[in-house]
Formats: C-alpha cells, structure tokens, sequence
C-alpha cells in the first residue's frame, strides 16, 4: 500500500478511536484490519485504472506518463465519457480516437481566446500528421502546460490507420455534409463522418462568442509535389484571409490553394458551418510509420505550440514567397472509361500548355483551358461520380483579404 494511504489509514483509526473506545480490543483490530483491506483493494483498483489512462504512482508524488492517442484508440483502451486531470488541464476522451483537453479550472476555460481542432488520420495511410499529434499530446502529458485555448484531437480513421490503408469502404474526406448526418450509414466512413460532425458540433457550440475558431485538418498526399507543404482553403463568399494564410507560412506552409467552390471535406466543413479559421493541409507525401522526416515538421509544431499555449501568432505575409493558386476545375469521374493522360508518378501542380489532353472520361476529351495550367490530387482510381483532379493557375497575393 502506497505510503498515502497507510497515512489516511493511521489518520482514520486515530480520528474514530472515540467512537470505539468502549469496544473491547478484539473488535477494534477487525475494525481496523477490515478498514486497511478494503484500502489496499482500492489502492489497486485505483493503481491499475490510473496506469491504463496514463498515470504511474510513485509514494505521494503522482506523474502522469506519455498518453499516446494512438495506442489508446487503437488498443481500445479507452471509455466515451472518461476523463482524468493533471495539475492544470482536464482530459476527456469523447469517443473513439476524440480526446478534448482544456485548462482544468472552469473559469480558465472560458477565458481562452481560441477553441481549435486539430485532426489527422482522416485517411488511414497518412502517418506524419498523426506522428506529429501523438507527439505533441505525449508533451503536454508528461510535463502538462497552460493552455490558452480549448484543443480537441482527432484521429480520423482509426479502422484505416489499423490497416494502414486510405480508407476501408469509401474516402472519408467526401462525406462532411449536412446531408449526411440525416442518412442511415452504409459503411464505417460514412459512420464515423456523422460522429466527427457531431463531435465538431458540440465543440464549436460550447465555445464562448469570443474565442477565435480554429480547425486545421493534416494529410499527406499520396504523390510527389512540387510544392510538398501546401494548404486548401475553403471556398468563402467572404474571401481569404491574408492573416490566416500569414500563419500557414509562417509554418513554412508556403503554398495555397483557394477553393473556388463548396466542398465535402472536413475543413470546409469546420468552415462553413463553424466559421472557423480551418485548411486542409498536406504535409509531404504518404510514408509508412517511422519513416517520415519529422524535423520537416517542426515549424508546423512550432506554430501550432504557439496557438496552443502563447500569444495568437500574428507573423507578416511575404508576399514575394508566397504561392497562391485559384481553383480553376475540379474535374469528377462520370464513366466507368475513365483514364488521366499523364504518368501515374507525374507530381502535384506539374503545369500544362493550353489544348494540352489530361484526362479523358468515356468521349469526352478534357484539356488544359490556361497556358500554366496545374493538376492538384490527380487519381485514377476514384468511383463514378467523385472528383478525379482539381485544375489550378497561380493567382496574385492580392487577392487577399484582411
């Protein structure tokens, strides 16, 4: 028994010695010895319930060990509902691979300035983003810090990251819609994009009018870039923000793309329906656990530190490196025949001379509208009706609003 509780049990013995004092000696010590077993039983419950949620005990001092998001989802050692606390911040596990983490003290709560999402592993097979959070949220277990805004973390997929794949029945990233929180599930994905939604909802609503809203979805993309950190932003009737795209390059996010039209993903989703500050970003190309470059990412961790625990970054736009790129297409599969004209291995924004054949969809021949036209998420593979490529021509920082 841990030396607390042998104290708490001399304490207690002490404190009802009145109460028993007329009982004769054979009654006290079964009082007592009932009294230190039914503590050395808590002792272990407690012990053992506080390890698999992280804690190691050592004498009086308790320190919380390295949570690890992955591990807890996908080891299923976690209950919706639960939730523990550190020194500072409070912990909640929502739902399967959902951890909201807060300051601990309801008033600190409120007094944050910015409620932020931060989600990865939408697709199963993109393992820096969730390298990167396992390994922020394993720091702020083991040596906790105050937090200036409310966080959630997501795990996208966890069934895909299990498997390593993309996604199990359908693309995740095509199912953040109004809609289809009304419709019965037909497979996993379309399960768990109503239990984001929901989870997304609940967060934004107990938000306090003040705080800024924030989502930045992380992926990785499954080719070669030339510009291999790139962000989209979601279409807006308001425009875009040059402060907002000031951060993504201060992250050394450095090119974007302006979405010319709604969308199903999940940062729009964020956007559109939360008026957050939310993008889509790709952080290189897919790699298998372990083999990612993780200090490529380290300006991207910095920023999103500062958002987390410091002033509301602020950093200039510089408007001469920057690369912005409108939307110009996006191009949907509508036949079974369905081919694109280049290599397979030909990399994100590679441009195209105007007349210049890059897919091809049953009879219809599809070209490049622009001289410098550029191709974005080019797949082959896409069902019927799901889009295949978005064209983009670079746009002017001008366009940018504050």
């Amino acid at each position: 028994m841990s030396s607390g509780l042998k104290a708490l049990a001399s304490e207690f013995y002490l404190s009802f010695g009145r109460y028993i004092k007329n009982s004769n000696h054979l009654s006290r010590s079964r009082t007592y010895r009932d009294f230190v077993v039914t503590l050395i039983w808590l002792d272990k419950a407690i012990e053992q319930r506080r390890s698999s949620i992280g804690y190691l005990w050592k004498e009086e001092e308790q320190i919380m060990k390295a949570f690890d998001l992955l591990e807890a989802t996908l080891g299923h050692e976690m209950t919706p509902g639960e939730s523990w606390q550190d020194d500072i911040n409070l912990w909640q596990w929502l739902d399967e691979g959902v951890l909201l983490v807060e300051p601990a003290r309801s008033a600190d709560s409120r007094n944050c300035d910015r409620a932020i999402v931060l989600s990865c592993g939408i697709h199963g097979n993109e393992t820096a983003p969730i390298e990167l959070l396992v390994a922020m949220i394993k720091q702020l277990s083991q040596v906790p810090r105050r937090l200036q805004s409310r966080v959630l973390f997501i795990l996208g997929n966890p069934k895909a990251v299990a498997q390593g794949s993309r996604f199990i029945d359908e693309n995740l990233n095509r199912l953040f819609s109004p809609q289809q929180k009304q419709l019965q599930p037909a497979n996993p994905e379309q399960r768990r994009a109503a239990e984001l939604m929901w989870m997304v909802d609940q967060f934004f609503s107990l938000s306090a009018p003040h705080q800024r809203r924030v989502h930045y979805d992380l992926h990785t993309a499954i080719r070669d870039s030339e510009h291999p950190f790139f962000a989209v932003y979601p279409y807006s009737e308001e425009g875009f923000s040059l402060s907002a795209v000031a951060r993504l390059q201060a992250a050394d996010v450095d090119t974007v793309l302006l979405s010319h039209a709604p969308a199903t993903t999940f940062s729009h989703y964020s956007h559109a329906y939360h008026q957050a500050e939310a993008f889509t970003i790709e952080l290189g190309k897919v790699k298998p656990f372990g083999d990612n470059d993780m200090s490529k990412l380290e300006p991207l961790k910095q920023l999103l530190e500062q958002m987390l625990f410091g002033q509301w970054p602020t950093p200039a736009l510089n408007e001469q490196t920057i690369k912005l790129f409108g939307v110009t297409r996006a191009i949907h599969r509508q036949q079974q025949d369905f081919s694109l004209c280049f290599a397979d291995d030909l990399a994100n924004f590679s441009r195209f001379k105007k007349g210049q054949q890059l897919a091809q969809d049953g009879n219809v021949v599809i070209v490049a509208e622009h001289d410098g036209e550029a191709i974005v998420f080019p797949n082959r593979n896409v069902a019927v009706g799901q889009r295949a490529l978005l064209t983009v021509i670079q746009s002017d920082p001008s366009i940018l609003k504050d």
